[in-house]
């Protein structure tokens, strides 16, 4: 955090917003636990902390920034988080938590992900990995409880020695208020603000498992009654309890005659609004749970209203007076804010552990993109306006219809246009926000009846929109903007290849109204309690919209009595209408349109809603608006990475032109104030407005004439089709039985268990160190005690997630490869005492080493198949222009940045000119040039090399402390400051020993990472990050260079061992013109990886083709001099 004022409000990009109720001292500021706990993973949270382009940065940023990137995702193959490796490998030494606590804490998560995972695999479901945000929100709850059950009286102290260095900051900072002293009461609250689609519930299931272990673990399980969970609603209720069981927490619905049976081992789950003060049919009595329970509150934010105080609040609370809470929501801020009580604000700084708010969600790349369509200036063609809004709806579920095969790995629902707005209980409305209400719902239905009844009119809308500006058809905001500019490409094209309105006014019909001869509206209220109002178009069998705001029938008379006959038809129920709302979710769902009153939505379990209309919303529900925007911001992602495509680095399929279509949420309202009012919500939150998205393109240029002298490793084309030869398609399925292939078995798979009993040891002498490592092979007698069904299904799991799919596993083949006279394959390093077990713990060990090992021979074996295969398949070919590693005529950088970032933008639309002026004029100039090194002013970055030996020109870079916090963003995936070193380094050899090299000509080329890129499976599907070419007369040397850290590597990697190979490789297809080799240039220090590899000087390394940038000055050189040895 900062020092000053206007620093803090830097830090935590918390703007006051114009119009919003925002004070100048946000909420942000006041979080002391989230603060304190930060603290105890050694990064002073009171102090200023900076990214790369010298903005402030949460504390959060500097203490995740090694575990942010997808690539520490998962587990290493010593069967630990890859986030733990990485926090662990530089532990600071101002941590409050040791490394042995840090170790043990995440021991506990694995096996509590693990129980969770074992009863998701058996009934089917997706097995949890973890995003670093959810492991942290899992290590902070682990070092929290450890404390508050182990030291109370220590956790008690340290918050408060904390809170007055806290205070101190806030007063240096002048922010106006303190926070109050930490009492024995307080303790026993942890709240999570994390964005909507962040994966709250999972984290709900986990944070139950760790409060139960540490009861258990202190003997003090006894003093909790029961679990209970309070959820909004009814249909959340039934949400939980289908997630609970699927993670095999046991659960009920609360029943009060069960009131006799507590069991902390059951989670009883009730709505918030069946508590009260006294017993009754449908309400029970708070007094009835007692005071003593764990108590889990979703929506957290809701009761916290000033009006709901000593309503909803107090009830709860009373529950868990002497018990514990976790509360999970996204919007504890505008929650507190709304309650306007300095006792709620005090009690939830003191409670928030965790703070992942949408900012930090959409920062990091989750969730959709979002544009914000600001309604035209008062006076503006409201239908016009809508009807741009239903063809960006349109354009959505075309490209979603025609692109299903492409776009089905990205796991993409099909599109929804939702309305939210407020319910509606009695006829006419109770109050003026209902009666807001009834008026904003008839008007979408006239619009919706005017479009199909008024084709001519509909058609002039398409048209103007389509092909005039803003400027022509009226639609532009305050400042003259055109709002729709650039929005509508895929129905712009459709005009452009001979398309007529009339076609995409038919197409809208029949996709969008599911009636394309037209007809009139009709509205049809469903019999019963549902309170559903359906949609059709004419005749159509199936109704494409639905409205469900709460009083059915009012809502359905009002727009009759409002709405001429010939725009809207009320019809009767039809005998076979059935409720809709709850099958909604489902892309199979009729429903295209669905308005729907707030309470509804909350909660609603939907990853469809690709359009937000924003209806009527009070003034004082900030804390709903974004729980709105979340939902629609939800996105499953690549291999559910969460992560909209343009931020995922693990794609390794081609991605669908125009797929940011569809991952972007686009968002309009039929008032001007709803829309101010939704903008100043997202200010608040740290959020860019969105409005619109500068997009600066670069082209790529080819700048170096190669003529056809390169060569390239490609796999032959088969005669019958020219398509190359591909493994999945074209090879026999391996299987992972007995017997195992030779050189698998030579290339024995070496695991060391002793690095993982180290970190489980506490003031011991390093085991690995103080005595030789011991060998060990596995008995029958042992592999009788390993679960196999579970190893089994961790297998298929990680052949899913290694995107093995043709690698067969049976089950009953898993143990005879430890048998004995098999074993030759492995080399495990372990204590005798290990396999000598005194516990069950240690037989779990036992699993966790054979799934390991299991795991890694898979890959091995998968790698040699491949290998194998291409063994004779394999040839050199002539680089062309046509090569998927070189840029094609239309290729662009695309450096993307928020539209209200003037400076910036004109900044980089300055730096773009200036390169293509000189990427053309190197184009154009047949001699080779020196390296150009361009940047912003002052020399920020994006940085761009351009010329030199590169191929093609220009390289972008951007420093690796950007992170996500960037407000520059750049596809495809710019340098890495290694790799941009790397670069430059070379080039400076080059031309300070340019006599040296006399006669040679030199390439170089970025290699792709997948989809075009060389990569080998015999190096673990290793694609290294450069290929450079030195051309002597007839001959070349080819040369894969990775400028790579190797901080988590040893001698035994398939990165390091590939030296050896390609020269296999080269061997094999024996052209002696022609040499390969392969280098890895590490940015790491040579001491960081001397015990890794048992190797210490830089001669030793360099035997394995390893050079380090930072400890030798003449490591190029040395790279050429061998790349260039016979």
């Amino acid at each position: 955090m900062a020092t000053t004022k206007k620093n803090a409000k830097t830090a935590g990009t918390v703007k006051k917003a114009k119009g919003s109720a925002k004070t100048a001292d946000p909420f942000i500021f006041k979080l002391v636990l989230n603060a304190w706990m930060i603290e105890q993973f050694g990064v002073d949270p009171l102090t200023e902390h900076k990214d790369t382009d010298g903005r402030s940065i949460p504390p959060i940023r500097r203490l995740a920034h090694t575990i942010i990137d997808e690539d520490k995702e998962g587990l290493h193959e010593d069967g630990r988080h890859r986030f733990f490796r990485e926090l662990n490998a530089n532990w600071p030494a101002s941590a409050k938590v040791s490394a042995a606590e840090l170790a043990a804490y995440e021991d506990n998560i694995l096996a509590h992900t693990k129980t969770l995972n074992d009863r998701r695999q058996a009934g089917g479901e997706r097995r949890i990995v973890w995003k670093y945000f959810q492991w942290l929100s899992l290590i902070f709850t682990e070092r929290y409880l450890d404390l508050f059950f182990h030291q109370p009286a220590q956790l008690l102290d340290s918050l408060n020695e904390f809170l007055l260095r806290f205070n101190a900051w806030r007063t240096a900072a002048r922010l106006p208020t303190t926070v109050e002293p930490f009492t024995v009461a307080d303790l026993n609250r942890l709240c999570f603000q994390n964005a909507t689609g962040s994966g709250k519930t999972f984290l709900m299931h986990a944070n139950v498992l760790q409060f139960r272990h540490y009861a258990k673990l202190s003997n003090r399980e006894n003093e909790f009654s029961r679990s209970v969970l309070i959820t909004p609603n009814e249909s959340l209720t039934e949400q939980h309890l289908r997630e609970l069981g699927q993670n095999g927490i046991a659960s009920q619905r609360f029943r009060a005659d069960l009131l006799g049976s507590p069991d902390l081992g059951r989670v009883d789950v009730i709505e918030i609004t069946k508590l009260g003060e006294v017993r009754r049919e449908n309400t029970v009595a708070v007094s009835e749970f007692g005071d003593n329970n764990l108590l889990l509150v979703d929506e957290g934010h809701r009761g916290l209203g000033s009006e709901e105080e000593t309503g909803w609040l107090k009830r709860r609370e009373a529950i868990a007076a002497r018990g514990f809470v976790f509360e999970y929501s996204a919007t504890f801020a505008q929650a507190v804010a709304a309650a306007g009580s300095e006792s709620i604000t005090q009690t939830y700084a003191k409670s928030v552990l965790f703070d992942y708010s949408y900012r930090y969600f959409y920062e990091d790349g989750f969730g959709k993109d979002y544009s914000i369509l600001n309604l035209a200036k008062e006076g503006a063609d409201t239908r016009r306006y809508l009807t741009a809004c239903l063809l960006a709806y349109f354009q959505q579920l075309r490209l979603y219809d025609r692109d299903t095969l492409a776009l089905r790995p990205f796991n993409l629902e099909k599109p929804l246009w939702v309305f939210v707005g407020g319910s509606v209980s009695k006829p006419g409305g109770a109050n003026q926000d209902e009666k807001a209400a009834i008026a904003d719902v008839a008007r979408i239905v006239l619009f919706l009846g005017e479009f199909v009844a008024d084709p001519a009119t509909s058609k002039k809308d398409i048209q103007l929109l389509l092909t005039q500006s803003g400027a022509a058809n009226g639609m532009v905001d305050a400042d003259g903007n055109d709002i729709f500019a650039s929005c509508f490409p895929v129905l712009q094209n459709m005009l452009g290849a001979g398309g007529t309105v009339d076609e995409i006014y038919g197409s809208i019909l029949g996709e969008v109204f599911q009636a394309r001869s037209g007809g009139i509206l009709r509205i049809t209220r469903i019999k019963g309690d549902s309170g559903e109002i359906h949609l059709r178009v004419g005749h159509a069998e199936r109704p494409f919209g639905l409205i469900n705001v709460g009083d059915a029938k009012g809502l359905a008379d009002h727009i009759g009595e409002r709405i001429p006959a010939e725009k809207v038809e009320i019809a009767n129920s039809e005998f076979d209408d059935r409720p809709l709302f709850s099958g909604a979710s489902d892309s199979q769902s009729p429903v295209n349109i669905l308005i729907g009153a707030k309470k509804f939505i909350e909660g609603w379990d939907c990853w469809r809603v690709s359009t937000l209309g924003l209806m009527h919303v009070g003034k004082s529900e900030g804390s709903q608006i974004i729980q709105l925007f979340g939902r629609g911001v939800r996105l499953k992602g690549f291999d559910w990475s969460l992560k909209r495509s343009s931020r995922c680095t693990r794609i390794n399929v081609p991605r669908p032109a125009n797929i940011h279509w569809l991952e972007t949420l686009q968002v309009f309202g039929i008032e001007a104030e709803f829309m101010q009012r939704f903008r100043d919500y997202l200010a608040a939150e740290g959020l860019p407005g969105n409005e619109r998205q500068e997009v600066i393109e670069v082209p790529m240029h080819t700048t170096r004439n190669f003529g056809t002298r390169l060569k390239v490793l490609r796999p032959k084309r088969k005669k019958d089709n020219g398509r190359e030869y591909d493994f999945k398609l074209d090879a026999p399925l391996p299987i992972l039985r007995l017997p195992l292939p030779a050189k698998v078995i030579a290339r024995q798979i070496e695991l060391d268990w002793y690095p993982r009993i180290e970190a489980l040891v506490v003031g011991k002498a390093n085991v690995s160190e103080a005595t030789a490592k011991q060998t060990q092979l596995f008995k029958g007698h042992q592999l009788a005690l390993i679960d196999w069904d579970a190893v089994f299904f961790e297998l298929e799991a990680f052949k899913r997630v290694r995107r093995f799919e043709n690698l067969l596993i049976h089950r009953d083949d898993l143990p005879k490869l430890f048998t004995d006279g098999h074993g030759a394959w492995y080399r495990l390093y372990a204590p005798d005492t290990l396999m000598q077990p005194r516990a069950w713990a240690e037989v779990r060990q036992w699993q966790l080493i054979v799934t390991t090992l299991l795991k890694r021979l898979m890959e091995a074996l998968f790698n040699h198949q491949v290998d194998a295969f291409f063994e004779q398949r394999l040839e050199y070919r002539e680089l062309t222009a046509a090569d998927d590693n070189l840029p094609k005529p239309d290729d662009h950088w695309k450096i993307m940045v928020d539209a209200n970032e003037s400076t910036l933008i004109s900044d980089l639309k300055q730096l773009a000119a200036d390169v293509e002026t000189l990427a053309r004029s190197i184009k154009d100039s047949s001699a080779a040039t020196r390296l150009h090194d361009k940047s912003r002013p002052g020399g920020l970055p994006p940085d761009a090399l351009l010329g030199g030996i590169h191929i093609y020109s220009p390289l972008l870079h951007m420093p690796d402390g950007a992170g996500p916090t960037s407000r520059i963003k750049i596809s495809p995936v710019a340098l890495k400051d290694s790799e941009f070193d790397f670069v430059r380094d070379l080039h400076a050899h080059l031309l300070e020993n340019q006599s040296a090299f006399a006669g040679k000509e030199f390439f170089l080329l970025r290699n792709k990472a997948r989809g075009g890129g060389i990569g080998f499976f015999e190096a673990g599907s290793f694609y290294p990050d450069f290929i450079l070419w030195i051309i002597d007369g007839d001959r070349q040397q080819i040369a894969f260079i990775e400028p790579h850290g190797l901080i988590h590597e040893g001698i035994a990697s398939p990165k390091v061992q590939f030296c050896k190979i390609i020269k296999d490789i080269e061997k094999r297809l024996g052209d002696d013109k022609i040499s390969l080799s392969s280098f890895i240039v590490s940015p790491t220090q040579l001491s960081s990886l001397q015990r890794n590899f048992g190797l210490h000087s830089l001669e030793e390394f360099l035997e394995i083709n390893i050079l380090f940038m930072k400890n030798d000055s003449a490591y190029v050189g040395r790279l050429l001099e061998k790349a260039c040895m016979p």
